[in-house]
């Protein structure tokens, strides 16, 4: 959304979601915009799929933001372009959000925070950062514990309970050895002194985690700078937890943004497995798209995906754009 009519733009010259002058917001409802992104024969939604993508994972899909039918016309492109690929959305509150986005119109599944909170909730020794979710980031009774198992089961379809992307922490959050570690999260010499304890507590986690119906998600521990701070480690999250580049691996799958390699070997991270996420480009470039619905800018499509390993040679770890 442009506050005036510089030509060309800076960052004082439009919004930006919650101040990021890198995510300009758009006007959704601008039918070159819609166009642009979902409708057109070659818009960002169908390039991707058609580049080898399996499916899109949604950032902030519930935003407030986006007309009532955005989402159901994206369902439906992505549908037509590929049958079965797959829509995951970052949806956090579940009656406000997540139950409305997955009654079959919209998103095929949810990051699932909800089983975050249940099970760090059980394992843990102390409160954590719920993430806003009801009711969450505090130690959990094992009947509680249960119960919010249960309620997953009870609240969603089938469909959207089997395809459940389950994770015990990611981008958003602390790292989960960093929760199940006992001491105060801005305490780093209370959680060395029991990262031992914590890493059992770990194995438990993702026991629980890879036995539940869903897709279980594993982040990637990244590159780090020094031995201690190797493993599902760190607070707050920062650009030095970031996955390294170990090669490229050929075929279809999941698309990932591609991070600048640091001082790191392949068996320095594990496999992460992300789902498409939008593509970039400069906001300037998306002005000229909102203002002028004849402007067929292909900043968003255009490039390759190309495989990414990680863990052990000739394991797939994502897709970057190039």
């Amino acid at each position: 959304m442009f506050t005036n009519t510089h030509v060309p733009c800076t960052t004082g010259d439009y919004s930006g979601w919650f101040n990021f002058d890198s995510i300009p917001v758009l006007n959704k409802a601008n039918q070159a915009v819609s166009d642009y992104f979902v409708n057109a024969p070659d818009s960002v939604t169908r390039y991707w799929l058609n580049q080898g993508a399996d499916g899109w994972r949604l950032d902030v899909m519930g935003d407030a933001s986006f007309p009532d039918d955005y989402w159901i016309k994206f369902r439906q492109v992505v549908k037509q372009t590929d049958p079965n690929a797959l829509i995951v959305g970052e949806l956090w509150q579940k009656d406000t959000a997540t139950l409305r986005f997955l009654a079959g119109d919209r998103a095929d599944s949810t990051m699932n925070y909800r089983d975050r909170d249940a099970i760090l909730g059980f394992l843990t020794t102390h409160p954590f950062d719920g993430k806003g979710l009801g009711d969450s980031g505090r130690v959990l009774a094992p009947s509680e514990f249960l119960s919010r198992l249960v309620s997953q089961q009870e609240d969603y379809a089938k469909p959207a309970y089997f395809a459940l992307m389950n994770l015990i922490d990611s981008h958003d959050t602390t790292r989960a050895l960093w929760t199940l570690s006992a001491g105060a999260d801005n305490d780093p010499a209370a959680k060395a002194a029991n990262v031992a304890n914590g890493k059992l507590r770990l194995r438990l986690a993702s026991l629980v985690q890879y036995a539940l119906a869903g897709m279980p998600t594993a982040r990637s521990p990244g590159c780090r700078r020094s031995p201690e701070a190797t493993g599902l480690w760190g607070w707050p999250p920062s650009r030095q937890q970031r996955t390294c580049v170990a090669g490229n691996v050929p075929g279809k799958g999941a698309h990932k943004r591609r991070a600048q390699p640091t001082q790191c070997t392949p068996s320095d991270h594990s496999v992460t497995l992300f789902l498409a996420r939008r593509a970039w480009t400069s906001p300037c470039a998306l002005r000229r798209v909102e203002m002028r619905s004849a402007a067929r800018q292909r900043e968003l499509r255009r490039g390759s995906l190309a495989g990414l390993s990680g863990g052990s040679p000739g394991r797939r770890g994502g897709w970057s754009r190039r």
